[in-house]
């Protein structure tokens, strides 16, 4: 790691190089272009400190209430995408004018005795993956109602950063 030194600036300003920028042009905020010193008259220029008294603190780049909402975003959009894949893969029953004669005399015999007929094989595992499908449907809408929820309920807390500022301005008397 290199170390860093301030270079003093005609304006008054102290700007900070750092050892591998020996030998560099670098500008000032006052429009003035510096040149760095060498190392050995680099090593004589002030040390800047680790963290300077004047600097500001950097601002999170996320607040909590951010991250909620965002989470709640990839929940809504996750359900989403699943919903959508369950709607493209959901089980449906054999067109009737792919079937040959046979099978939709099949279907129509079958459709004479009623629901109350003894189902077939293939029928029984046809409603139990419907209702396989209905199952993950319903747990994929309220996957996808929490995730609004939770971002509703992010967007209505307020943010944290925005009540310190508004403390710290002043308040005019009441009279």
């Amino acid at each position: 790691m290199s170390a860093t030194h301030l270079l003093p600036c005609v304006c008054g300003r102290k700007l900070p190089v750092s050892t591998t920028q020996a030998g560099e042009v670098v500008p000032c905020e006052c429009g003035a272009s510096l040149t760095v010193p060498n190392l050995s008259e680099l090593s004589k220029l002030e040390l800047a400190s680790a963290a300077p008294a004047g600097r500001k603190r950097r601002k999170r780049p996320w607040s909590k209430r951010q991250g909620w909402i965002l989470l709640g975003a990839f929940v809504v959009a996750g359900a989403a995408g699943l919903l959508a894949f369950l709607y493209l893969t959901r089980p449906r029953l054999a067109d009737i004018e792919s079937l040959r004669p046979i099978q939709v005399w099949s279907v129509w015999q079958d459709l004479r005795r009623g629901p109350d007929r003894n189902l077939s094989l293939a029928e029984q595992r046809f409603l139990e993956m419907l209702g396989i499908h209905r199952v993950w449907q319903t747990a994929l809408l309220a996957a996808a109602v929490a995730g609004i929820i939770l971002m509703a309920l992010a967007y209505a807390i307020p943010d944290p950063q925005s009540l310190h500022r508004a403390d710290s301005r002043p308040r005019e008397p009441r009279i």
